[in-house]
C-alpha cells in the first residue's frame, strides 16, 4: 500500500478529495443499529436480543413522520427474549396544545405500556408525527428509565409532548417495541434504533 506523507502546513480543505478503502481504528460510542421504514399496516416493530445487548448502555429510538390509519395512540414496551412486560409501567409529564396558556399535566402508576400521547387527546389519524425515547438500565438490573418527547397532531390541537416513565423491573432486558395502542395501524414513516456505548 502506498502511502503520501502530509505537508507540515496540512491539507487545504477547499480542495476536492476521493477515498477508497476502509477507515479503521475509529470508535464511534453513538452507533446507528437499525433503521426500519413503515409503508403499510404496521401495529408494533421490535427490537431483539441481536441489537439490545451489553454492547451499548443506552438507548435512542427516533420516529419521523409516523402515520396512523386513525384516530390512536402510540406507546413503548421493553421486555426479555421477546416476552413483553405488560404492567407496572409509572409515567409523568406534560402535554402542551399549541396556542394554548398552560400544560396539561399526565401521571399513571400501572399502564400496560409506556403511551405517548392520548392522556388529553390521541393523535390524529393521517397526519405525521416525529419524536424520540431514550431507554436506560436495560441491560442492567435496576428500574428501567425511559424519556419521551414529541411533537404531534392532536385530534383537535398540535401537541408537543415530554414524558418520563419508570419501569419498576430489575429483569435484564433486550427487546424493544414501538406499537400503536388501540385498533390503528401505522401505513408511513421511519423507525431508528440508536445504540451509547457509554
Amino acid at each position: 500500500m502506498s502511502k503520501t506523507k502530509v505537508a507540515s502546513t496540512g491539507i487545504d480543505l477547499s480542495d476536492t478529495f476521493a477515498f477508497t478503502g476502509t477507515v479503521s481504528g475509529v470508535s464511534s460510542d453513538f452507533e446507528l443499529l437499525n433503521t426500519v421504514t413503515i409503508s403499510s399496516n404496521t401495529a408494533n416493530v421490535s427490537w431483539g436480543s441481536s441489537y439490545i445487548t451489553d454492547t451499548h448502555k443506552v438507548y435512542i429510538l427516533y420516529f419521523k413522520n409516523i402515520m396512523l390509519n386513525s384516530n390512536d395512540n402510540t406507546a413503548v414496551r421493553v421486555g426479555a427474549d421477546g416476552v413483553i412486560t405488560s404492567s407496572s409501567y409509572q409515567k409523568g409529564g406534560f402535554a402542551d396544545s399549541f396556542g394554548g396558556t398552560s400544560y396539561g399535566g399526565i401521571s399513571g402508576t400501572s399502564d400496560t405500556m409506556f403511551p405517548f400521547g392520548g392522556h388529553h387527546e390521541n393523535t390524529a389519524g393521517g397526519e405525521p408525527f416525529s419524536g424520540q425515547v431514550t431507554f436506560y438500565n436495560l441491560r442492567e438490573g435496576r428500574n428501567k428509565h425511559m424519556i419521551m418527547q414529541d411533537v404531534r397532531d392532536g385530534v383537535n390541537s398540535h401537541r408537543f409532548d415530554v414524558k418520563g416513565c419508570i419501569l419498576d423491573n430489575t429483569s435484564i432486558f433486550n427487546t424493544i417495541q414501538f406499537l400503536v395502542a388501540g385498533g390503528a395501524v401505522m401505513d408511513n414513516g421511519q423507525l431508528s434504533l440508536y445504540g451509547l456505548r457509554t
